[in-house]
């Protein structure tokens, strides 16, 4: 056995949430575990995903209000945290502000709910760089 060999696990499951909850609790602390990609093979899959940075600390009611105003603008990503972005010109430059203020201009995917369909644009139509 060498320490720095891993593996990933890739798990299927199919509208049993807690077949699958139980299944991803076993593996907590296997070694040379590196990853696990769960696989939803549902005949209708959900038409949204919800994107997640491993340090995004939200509570159940903070998700759930996020997908309900997702589920009012699905053509928009919605999610925390939000950020303020303006040209500033006397600087010539673009001021971003990362404090907590009401004035809100992007969304930053660390945790943000979106259209699947924004995954195939990424993945099959952007331009190579």
């Amino acid at each position: 056995n060498h320490p720095q060999e891993q593996f990933t696990v890739v798990m299927l499951t199919y509208e049993r949430e807690a077949v699958l909850i139980t299944s991803l609790s076993r593996l907590y602390g296997l070694p040379y575990l590196n990853k696990v990609i769960v696989v939803w093979n549902s005949p209708s899959p959900p038409a949204e995903d919800l994107s997640v940075d491993d340090d995004s600390h939200l509570r159940h009611d903070e998700i759930i209000f996020g997908f309900r105003v997702w589920r009012e603008h699905r053509d928009r990503l919605v999610g925390f945290p939000g950020r303020f972005h303006a040209w500033d010109s006397n600087h010539t430059s673009w001021n971003y502000n990362s404090n907590y203020s009401c004035e809100l201009s992007m969304v930053l995917t660390g945790a943000a709910f979106y259209h699947k369909y924004y995954n195939y644009l990424y993945t099959h139509e952007m331009p190579e760089p």
